[in-house]
């Protein structure tokens, strides 16, 4: 087994058969480190007490009944005492969806249980410091994600700013009856208009790479653990079964998915983005100059290409979101694709032959929203500014397709979709597992994270909460 994997087998229960240098038997538990300074039998700190569900002392237990361990502190207890009371071991159940209770540590000092001290409970230890790599992971994620949500929403208030003097300025320089020049010359400025998201969607990818779960450290370890089974050449056959059943090792990243379900999300904001602004021009340039208009060529392809794809983008996203239990993202993604379906249905662009693909758009977007509108009552950050918004998109599906939405009806949909991650809480605090099973930062309690000791709170208060 590579270094830090938890082990999957249960530690031995049986007394250690081995001899203290005095000559009697090792009053500890099988495969732990024999201690030469604690023999019962010559009087060692018998005084001690080591049983702390019956209150006995060293002296008055039956250490063939219950061998002690000795830990890293100094301090030494019964199995049962550490076992209930310290780490609360029933077996190799499947832990991957919760998270790890933390290092388990001393009842008396509380001084965390090290790996060279006892071999029983390094399974529980190492957990929770794979637990706590993931946490440090999701924190610096999320950190990366807020960055790239406020790009985002500044590069907006800048698209939108300079929209008009996108096109009218090379109108004013160029005269209009040099129809080849100004459509070579709209198209340059289109190219270099959409630089900066570009630009940003290129950051989002490589954000999303970096937080894919391959290269998250428990998943890095989860398959260090299973490589080096399989290429343990004098395991036996029985070891082999053993691998089949490693369940304590699936990667923890598995169990939480709002980073790189977050990242998807961002990308899909600054498509959208990209796709509207696309739309308004498209419609300015074929409503006055309507001769140069299919001279002009936006930078990919053109705007009314780009509607299909990108719908069923968000409609995969949104399924995908409710399979992982994340209803803000689910929400966020209905938004973008109702927002784009009625841009297209209201942008005056759509030639009869597409008239009922945009219908289907229309109804499909509705049966989401209605979707999005349950989801809303669950008890999320932004919940009540969502619903708002997925309440004014269903307004607006409702109106006639030559209807244009204007900027201040929008309002409420961007200032939702645009209001920034926020899905958790990062910095210091405890963690727990929400109802969906995700890890969550409660920085409100003001507990600072260590990699020593972690804190995990489970209270009906917190639990109930879903990120």
């Amino acid at each position: 087994m590579p270094c830090a994997a938890p082990c999957n087998r249960l530690p031995c229960d049986k007394r250690c058969t081995e001899q203290l240098p005095c000559g009697h038997q090792c009053p500890g538990l099988c495969g732990e480190n024999c201690p030469e300074k604690y023999c019962q039998d010559c009087g060692m700190m018998n005084d001690a007490q080591v049983d702390m569900l019956d209150f006995k002392t060293y002296g008055e237990i039956d250490l063939n009944d219950t061998p002690v361990i000795f830990l890293n502190c100094g301090h030494f207890f019964t199995a049962e005492t550490l076992d209930i009371r310290a780490v609360e071991i029933s077996g190799l159940k499947d832990m991957s969806t919760q998270l790890a209770k933390g290092v388990p540590h001393c009842p008396r000092c509380r001084t965390p249980i090290r790996q060279y001290a006892t071999q029983r409970y390094n399974r529980l230890i190492n957990r929770a410091v794979i637990d706590e790599m993931s946490k440090r992971f999701i924190v610096t994620g999320q950190t990366e994600l807020r960055g790239l949500e406020e790009k985002l929403r500044m590069l907006e208030k800048q698209m939108e700013g300079n929209r008009a003097a996108a096109t009218t300025a090379c109108f004013t320089s160029i005269s209009a009856y040099d129809e080849d020049r100004l459509a070579a010359e709209l198209t340059k400025q289109l190219e270099a208009r959409y630089k900066a998201p570009a630009k940003l969607q290129a950051n989002i990818l490589r954000f999303q790479k970096r937080v894919d779960k391959r290269h998250q450290p428990s998943h890095k370890l989860h398959e260090a653990t299973v490589y080096a089974m399989q290429q343990d050449r004098n395991a036996k056959l029985n070891s082999a079964f053993a691998a089949l059943s490693l369940r304590d090792t699936v990667p923890s990243s598995e169990r939480d998915h709002r980073i790189i379900s977050g990242g998807q999300m961002t990308l899909l904001k600054a498509e959208c983005l990209s796709l509207e602004d696309k739309f308004h021009i498209l419609r300015t340039i074929e409503s006055d100059y309507k001769k140069i208009a299919t001279s002009v060529r936006f930078p990919g392809r053109s705007p009314r290409q780009l509607v299909r794809p990108f719908l069923q983008k968000c409609a995969r996203f949104v399924i995908d979101c409710d399979g992982k239990k994340l209803p803000k993202l689910a929400v966020e993604g209905t938004l973008c694709f109702a927002r784009i379906a009625r841009l297209y249905i209201t942008s005056g662009l759509i030639e009869d032959k597409d008239r009922e693909k945009a219908a289907s758009y229309s109804d499909e977007a509705k049966v989401m929203l209605e979707n999005a509108k349950g989801l809303c009552t669950k008890k999320f950050r932004d919940a009540e500014m969502l619903l708002q918004a997925v309440e004014e998109s269903m307004k607006l599906l409702q109106r006639e397709w030559d209807e244009e939405v204007t900027a201040e009806e929008l309002a409420t949909i961007k200032a939702a979709m645009l209001s920034g991650s926020g899905a958790f809480a990062t910095h210091s605090g405890q963690w727990y597992n929400c109802v969906n099973g995700h890890p969550v930062c409660s920085g409100s309690l003001g507990t600072h994270i260590t990699s020593a000791v972690l804190t995990v709170v489970f209270s009906s208060q917190l639990g109930s909460m879903v990120c």
